[in-house]
C-alpha cells in the first residue's frame, strides 16, 4: 500500500513495554529521573472538558490520598 507522501517508506511503531514491561511512572523511579509521567483523567471521555477538577472515578493508578494531593495543588493555581 502507497500512502501519499511516503513513498514506498516503511513506519514502525515500537512499543518499549516489550522491553521494559514496567509503567512510565514506575521506570522514572527505577532509573531516578527527576520528571515524571503526568497525572490524566483517562477514564474522562470529553475531550474539551473546561470545568472543576474531575472527580476521582476518572483517574487510574493513583491513590485517594495522591488525588486529593493533586486536586488541592490545581485548585491553589486557579
Amino acid at each position: 500500500m502507497n500512502i501519499e507522501g511516503y513513498n514506498e517508506k516503511s513506519i514502525i511503531f515500537k512499543d518499549s513495554f516489550l522491553l521494559l514491561p514496567v509503567s512510565l511512572r514506575k521506570l522514572a523511579l527505577i532509573y531516578k529521573v527527576n520528571e515524571f509521567k503526568g497525572i490524566f483523567p483517562f477514564k474522562l471521555s470529553d475531550i474539551n472538558y473546561n470545568g472543576i477538577f474531575p472527580r476521582f472515578e476518572y483517574f487510574t493508578d493513583i491513590t485517594i490520598n495522591k488525588y486529593l494531593t493533586i486536586s488541592q495543588d490545581f485548585n491553589n493555581k486557579i
